[in-house]
């Protein structure tokens, strides 16, 4: 609550302005005649809205534009009465203490921070009531210095180290939440222990979400010590998803037996529970055979073809098929979704069906994009024929009007341009990254190694 205050007014104008936090304004008045607010934009003698109050009119004026109503007995001599001001982007509202409207004004509001009380009449005695909003605590703001974040899900509680995203009373914490096929951000409130999300001008309720943290930093210092002691196994760790690779000509020497035991004894010894179900082994061969199994502990890790790491699909050739053919049926079902707003039927203006595309459904396809651009000509058709359909009924072009047209008069590069935006954005941040490891992604030679006739990724940016 804040601070109730209680001023009578006598001249014209009073000087004193009061800072408003929202926008409605509840005020109690008492007096015989001429009440008059003012609302400001900043602390002036002209207001840019004046509601002036009266025994038995009311009106609101805007640029000096009145907008008056008849209406009986509004004020008292000797008892308060309380009234309400409310106003949004198009329109200013006064009501009663039971809320009935008693005028209501049509305009364009600018951005109201301040009110003020006054007499429109000299010589009158006007009494006035309101609450002042109690000072907002500034927050100190700290900002991240290391790590990246993470989502983690929990109910009803947050996980350690959860990231504060506002202030209403107490701290207030980053979640996000699925709430009608659609995954929305919104805040946790620890007094009532239950995550909020915005949704059609409400705020729904979730118990079940995911809080932003910085664990995968801890996770990988934790696990840091991971044991890879043989030269020809590489181990690549991201928070807690782990990959092993080993390359040999013989696919026994390939199959990392004597790795993954020492893996299962280091796991045992730091109690970390791992899963070998969720476990895949893939061999990346241009041949037909498979290397040996591989267990981790007693247990067979399963043989796949396909397998899914960081979000990128890495099939047994390396050609990046499976990984395209998923992200095309992803972003399609997301077109799908969204038809109804940026289809051929929809009123939504061609600047505003672009920008939906490029927000919701591009960013699907391109993810990863400075890798699997190295794909073939006849995998990149695939997105190119997806993006060409998107772009016809965006444009509502009609079918004899070219992809090559389309493309050019919406300002959209095609799959290959993009390949090459990417890659040389790509590669300059790397060029000017602060670690070395990064750095010596460039260090390789694109002539010295050659798979079939595919692109090396640091020759993308030459590949229209």
């Amino acid at each position: 609550m804040g601070d109730l205050i209680e001023i009578p007014t006598y001249s014209q104008r009073n000087c004193l302005f009061y800072k408003v936090t929202s926008n409605t304004l509840v005020i109690e008045i008492k007096g015989s005649n001429n009440a008059a607010i003012g609302l400001a934009t900043r602390p002036s003698n002209n207001c840019e809205i004046e509601i002036y109050i009266g025994n038995e009119f009311c009106w609101i004026k805007v640029e000096k534009q009145p907008r008056k109503k008849l209406n009986r007995s509004l004020l008292a001599r000797h008892s308060f009465r309380k009234f309400l001001i409310t106003w949004f982007t198009d329109r200013i509202q006064l009501s009663n203490a039971n809320g009935e409207s008693l005028i209501n004004f049509p305009t364009v509001i600018p951005d109201i921070k301040y009110f003020t009380c006054f007499s429109f009449k000299l010589r009158n005695l006007i009494q006035w009531r309101f609450e002042i909003p109690p000072p907002r605590p500034i927050m100190e703001h700290k900002p991240i210095t290391t790590g990246s974040m993470e989502w983690i899900p929990w109910n009803n509680q947050l996980p350690d180290g959860a990231l504060i995203g506002g202030y209403e009373g107490e701290n207030l914490y980053i979640i996000r939440s699925r709430h009608r096929g659609s995954t929305t951000p919104g805040k946790f409130v620890p007094s009532t222990g239950v995550g909020y999300v915005p949704w059609g001008g409400q705020s729904v309720n979730k118990y079940e979400f995911e809080g932003s943290v910085l664990s995968p930093v801890l996770y990988s210092i934790y696990t840091a010590d991971l044991p890879c002691k043989d030269d020809d196994v590489v181990m690549a760790t991201y928070a807690d998803d782990t990959a092993c690779l080993s390359s040999n000509k013989d696919p026994i020497l390939a199959s990392q037996k004597r790795e993954t035991d020492e893996i299962d004894v280091w796991l045992q010894k730091w109690r970390i529970k791992s899963s070998a179900t969720k476990s895949v082994h893939v061999t990346f061969t241009l041949r037909k055979g498979d290397c040996p199994p591989v267990n981790l502990g007693r247990e067979q890790l399963p043989h796949k073809k396909c397998v899914k790491y960081l979000g990128l699909r890495l099939d047994r050739r390396l050609t990046w098929a499976e990984h395209i053919k998923a992200k095309k049926t992803e972003a399609n079902l997301q077109y799908q979704k969204l038809n109804w707003l940026i289809g051929r039927q929809s009123p939504l203006s061609l600047n505003n069906k672009l920008l939906v595309y490029k927000c919701t459904i591009k960013p699907i396809w391109t993810y990863g994009i400075q890798l699997w651009g190295s794909a073939s000509n006849s995998n990149l058709k695939i997105l190119q024929r997806f993006q060409n359909k998107v772009l016809r009924d965006i444009s509502g072009a009609t079918w004899y009007t070219r992809n090559a047209e389309i493309h050019e008069y919406l300002g959209m590069p095609t799959v290959k341009e993009e390949i090459c935006s990417y890659s040389s954005k790509y590669q300059d941040r790397l060029q000017g990254h602060t670690n070395k490891l990064a750095r010596d992604l460039l260090m390789s030679d694109p002539e010295d190694t050659r798979r079939l006739k595919r692109w090396h990724i640091l020759s993308l940016s030459d590949r229209i």
